[in-house]
């Protein structure tokens, strides 16, 4: 019996643990049979499939020249959507209209439409992608625009030189809305703060006056020193005025104005200085244009307070001066009307410089876009009107040309990607529809917060 007992003992046991292996065979079955050896979205053991592909933006536009990015999800039978972008191959239906990019970025090359498709094997999605086509238009404003400012509206504010007035455009109509005195004499420079008042300086009255938006009326005038040039409004609203003199006195300073116009202080910059504008970080950044034959060719950097922390060397007759996305700071070098010149230089923003472009002739103002795209007005001389907006991009290839009128002597780029251009010569102003990406404001501020 003891013998027979712990034969039956044995065989228990051994059944035990052969069901105690099937279980442990049944339950890792069921695992990998519901995924669980991986996640979703194609991964490793995963039995997870490809389903559909979306491709975003959906139906969007990009202007000549220009570049949209674009994104393809790809959609799981296991309800995952993960970013797929790099993983499938993208084509153009019309490599004439829009390239892509193996990485989704299409540019846009010519008018018309394409049909941009991301695929992964037999899956694929699409979309449309439209190139508009640019259209221009030509308003007659006052005697000699020579500044241009774009309202939270996108209403256009025009300073006219030779009237002593500001224009105001209508971006719908087209058409002349608002005439306003400058409130001073020989308007040269026009720029609207966060609160929307305009400010303008008049050169041979020796003041800035701001503005009431809603008539044009008088909120006040400020004085400054003798032969103001250009002014702008740092990231914090106060306003910065350079002083180039008049006659035979130099100027050689810089104004700062608080908000309510009150002065904060006047700083030494150089000899004749001119364009001037601000970075992220308050940095004043100012062009020494000189004088006719004595032309200058630096750039001073100016902290907050005003005090010098760079001198750069640029081109000769150095005007207009601004800065892109990524801090860069680009200046047109425009000489004068004797010995124009024809280049724009890039500086880093610690002042090292990058690089040197050719343009059209005296470039004298730029507007700078979203996409770091730079639009610069060749000005021409008196004898010889430049009727051209060369167009670079970020790195300062240069794209094309837009025909304006003549003299160029401000640009402004609206939040609708409007590009606005006051010709000095012929009294007008022209404004190119579907040719820009947006600016990144609206005002005529600072432009890069």
């Amino acid at each position: 019996m003891g013998i027979l007992h712990y034969t039956i003992a044995k065989k228990e046991a051994r059944m035990k643990r052969i069901v105690i292996l099937l279980g442990l065979v049944a339950v890792l079955s069921l695992m990998f049979a519901c995924g669980g050896g991986g996640g979703g979205g194609g991964g490793g053991g995963s039995t997870a499939t490809l389903a559909s592909i979306t491709v975003t933006p959906a139906n969007p536009s990009v202007v000549i020249w220009d570049t949209r990015q674009f994104t393809a999800t790809g959609n799981y039978s296991d309800g995952t959507t993960p970013d797929i972008t790099t993983q499938v191959t993208w084509t153009s239906s019309n490599t004439a209209v829009a390239k892509i990019s193996s990485g989704g970025l299409a540019t846009g090359e010519a008018p018309g439409s394409a049909t941009i498709t991301a695929a992964s094997g037999s899956i694929s999605g699409s979309t449309l992608v439209t190139v508009p086509t640019p259209t221009s238009t030509t308003i007659t404003v006052g005697m000699n625009p020579i500044g241009i400012a774009i309202d939270s509206s996108g209403n256009a504010w025009v300073a006219n030189n030779g009237s002593d007035t500001v224009s105001v455009i209508s971006p719908t109509s087209g058409t002349v809305i608002h005439t306003y005195s400058s409130q001073g004499h020989d308007p040269r420079a026009i720029k609207i703060d966060a609160s929307g008042n305009i400010w303008v300086l008049n050169r041979e009255s020796d003041n800035i006056a701001k503005l009431n938006p809603a008539d044009g009326s008088l909120i006040s005038s400020y004085p400054t020193s003798s032969g103001p040039a250009a002014m702008h409004i740092d990231p914090y609203g106060n306003v910065w005025v350079t002083i180039y003199g008049r006659g035979g006195t130099p100027g050689d300073t810089v104004t700062k104005f608080d908000p309510s116009g009150s002065v904060l202080g006047s700083y030494p910059t150089t000899t004749h200085p001119w364009g001037i504008t601000h970075d992220s970080s308050g940095n004043a950044w100012i062009a020494k244009y000189g004088s006719v034959g004595n032309l200058g060719k630096v750039v001073k950097k100016l902290d907050p307070n005003g005090n010098i922390t760079g001198t750069f060397t640029v081109g000769d007759g150095p005007r207009g001066i601004h800065v892109d996305p990524s801090g860069n700071v680009w200046v047109t070098n425009a000489g004068d009307d004797t010995s124009p010149g024809s280049t724009v230089t890039k500086l880093r923003s610690d002042g090292l410089l990058l690089d040197t472009f050719t343009v059209g002739s005296s470039p004298r103002a730029a507007s700078i876009n979203t996409s770091g795209y730079v639009w610069v007005g060749n000005y021409g001389t008196t004898a010889t009107p430049g009727n051209t907006v060369s167009v670079l991009n970020s790195s300062g290839t240069l794209l094309g040309n837009y025909t304006v009128g003549n003299n160029p002597s401000a640009v402004a780029i609206d939040h609708l990607g409007n590009v606005w251009v006051s010709n000095y010569g012929d009294h007008t102003v022209t404004v190119w529809r579907g040719v820009s990406t947006p600016k990144y404001q609206a005002y005529s501020g600072p432009i890069w917060p």
